[in-house]
C-alpha cells in the first residue's frame, strides 16, 4: 500500500511539473493599479544551469532591470529585483498559458501574470532603387538644414542644462501607480 501512496506521489509531482513551459525567452505582463498600468516584459536566459534575467518597464523607458535571483521549478516562478525593492511568485496555469501570481514591492501586492510574448520580428519590406534615392536625397537634405539650424548656437546655449523639477518616481514604483 506505502509503494502505492509513494508512486501516486511521485506521478502527481512529475504532472505538476510537466505542464510548465520552456522558461527561457520573452514574457510579457500588464501590472495595473488605480486605473493606471505599465507594460512589462522579462526576458530570461539560461547559461548553463543557470537561469538570469532583465526586466522592462516598456511604458516608463526603463530596459534591462536586474533580476537578481529567479527560478522556474515544479510550474513555479519566482524572481527578485533588489534594486526596486520588488519580487513576483506565481504558479504555472496550462489551461491559460501563463504564470499567474502576485508582484510585490514596498510592502504592496498586486496580482500580475506573465504570458509567453509571441511579437515576433516582422519580415524585410522590399524597397526600389528609386524609393531609395529618395529616402537618401531627403536623409541628406534633412541631415544639412539641421545642422544649418545648429550653426550659431553659442556655447552658453549648448551647455544650458535645465534644473531639475524636483524628485522623480521610482521606477517601477506601485504607490506612483495608485491614483489619490
Amino acid at each position: 500500500m506505502k509503494r502505492w501512496i509513494v508512486l501516486l506521489t511521485l506521478c502527481a509531482m512529475a504532472a505538476a511539473g510537466a505542464d510548465a513551459p520552456k522558461i527561457e525567452g520573452d514574457w510579457s505582463a500588464t501590472l495595473s493599479a488605480g486605473g493606471n498600468t505599465l507594460r512589462l516584459l522579462l526576458h530570461v536566459t539560461k547559461s548553463g544551469e543557470q537561469l538570469k534575467a532583465t526586466l522592462d518597464s516598456l511604458d516608463q523607458g526603463a530596459t534591462g532591470l536586474a533580476v537578481d535571483t529567479i527560478d522556474a521549478t515544479g510550474g513555479k516562478l519566482k524572481f527578485a529585483m533588489n534594486a526596486i525593492n520588488a519580487s513576483y511568485e506565481g504558479d504555472w496555469d496550462a489551461a491559460a498559458s501563463e504564470f499567474r501570481g502576485t508582484w510585490s514591492q514596498g510592502g504592496n501586492s498586486l496580482p500580475l501574470n506573465w504570458k509567453r510574448d509571441e511579437a515576433k520580428p516582422r519580415a524585410a519590406v522590399p524597397i526600389s532603387d528609386a524609393d531609395r534615392q529618395y529616402l537618401l536625397m531627403h536623409l541628406e537634405k534633412s541631415s544639412r538644414e539641421f545642422l544649418a539650424s545648429i550653426a550659431r548656437v553659442t556655447p552658453q546655449q549648448w551647455n544650458y542644462k535645465e534644473a531639475p523639477a524636483g524628485p522623480s518616481p521610482s521606477v517601477l514604483s506601485i504607490s506612483s501607480l495608485q491614483t489619490v
